[in-house]
């Protein structure tokens, strides 16, 4: 990683949703991103990889990343915003980034502990771990994950996933 920039691909959209998901739980207490996903070709340059990197995949997502910038500061748009996808201009990029919009604005709404919560379903940890972990209840754990929010983005994300690999 160089400066407040850092780059990875993935084979596949999911893979890239997901990724992008888990970073921001993981990450949750430390920082948060704008984040800009681009679907095509990469072309990296073999004597300076991976910091020298071009195709329409490293473009896409430069300017998905411009565009979370301007919708931060136009109006009509949540303030939540804060990752943006572009692809091959296909109905796709719509189901995409309806998803990424409410999922933005259900991480921006979580806590500490809700985020860990929601970090622990995606890794398909025992509710019971977390519980202990976070010192509350495995009932506070799953009650938390069905009324705040969890539940639904790690549906979401699955059912999306889902519709993408069809």
């Amino acid at each position: 990683m160089t400066g407040d920039e850092f780059q990875v691909s993935y084979n596949d959209v999911p893979s890239a949703l997901l990724a992008s998901t888990l970073l921001s739980l993981r990450m949750f207490d430390t920082c948060r991103f704008r984040l800009g996903i681009g679907a095509g070709t990469i072309i990296a340059n073999e004597r300076l990889f991976p910091a020298a990197q071009s195709g329409t995949a490293w473009w896409r997502a430069r300017e998905a990343i411009n565009e979370v910038v301007s919708a931060q500061k136009g109006k009509g748009w949540p303030s939540t915003l804060s990752t943006r996808y572009l692809g091959e201009g296909t109905t796709e990029d719509y189901y995409i980034n309806s998803f990424l919009i409410c999922r933005d604005q259900i991480l921006n709404r979580l806590d500490s502990k809700v985020a860990r919560i929601t970090l622990a379903l995606f890794m398909k940890e025992s509710q019971s771990e977390v519980a202990k972990e976070l010192a509350i209840d495995q009932s506070t754990v799953s009650s938390r994950q069905r009324a705040i929010g969890p539940s639904a983005l790690f549906r979401a994300h699955n059912s999306l996933s889902h519709l993408l690999q069809l």
